[in-house]
């Protein structure tokens, strides 16, 4: 690891590390210190429990994603380019896919799904509207897109993380509001 990484930050790689082949309720503080390359000690300093390191990792992802969603709830969207909103949430979403892909993987937590989306979905809500679309099924667009998405950022990330986020912005962007166009 880097020598230049904080503590936190040894202990959180060494986690998401974990997280790769073990069940999230099976990792253990002291397979995570071996890793790390820190005292059980320093591990409690900082957290309290392996647990605290995802709940620490989970909050921070989704308050950010929370804080560009308020850009984007206040923007004006072009349907013909994708905005800052868009390429600002592919830029985090790449920085941190290490963690999103340990998170959503076979040994991660299936609650942070949920909770992205759900928290996606009261943005979305709020911004969206088709002029031919009765509002009453509007929630089922909100519903198909965001699966879509989800899907695409687990694809890109996890398959073809080659791909530029500037390019991944530009693909979510229009595969998400191409219904918007004529």
């Amino acid at each position: 690891m880097n020598d230049k990484k904080t503590t936190k930050e040894k202990i959180e790689d060494a986690l998401i590390s974990l997280m790769s082949t073990t069940d999230v309720q099976d990792i253990r503080v002291k397979e995570v210190v071996n890793l790390a390359n820190v005292t059980r000690a320093t591990f409690y300093r900082h957290y309290d429990s392996v647990g605290a390191v995802i709940q620490g990792l989970e909050t921070a992802l989704l308050e950010a994603i929370r804080e560009l969603n308020k850009y984007f709830v206040s923007s004006k969207m072009s349907l013909e380019e994708p905005d800052k909103f868009v390429y600002n949430l592919t830029k985090l979403l790449f920085e941190k896919r290490e963690f999103i892909k340990a998170i959503n993987g076979p040994h991660g937590d299936p609650q942070f799904l949920y909770k992205a989306t759900k928290l996606t979905r009261e943005f979305y809500g709020g911004k969206i509207a088709y002029e031919n679309m009765q509002s009453e099924y509007l929630d089922f667009y909100i519903a198909f897109a965001l699966g879509g998405h989800n899907s695409f950022i687990d694809y890109w990330l996890r398959i073809r993380p080659e791909v530029d986020s500037d390019i991944a912005a530009k693909l979510i962007f229009k595969f998400m509001f191409s219904i918007f166009k004529n």
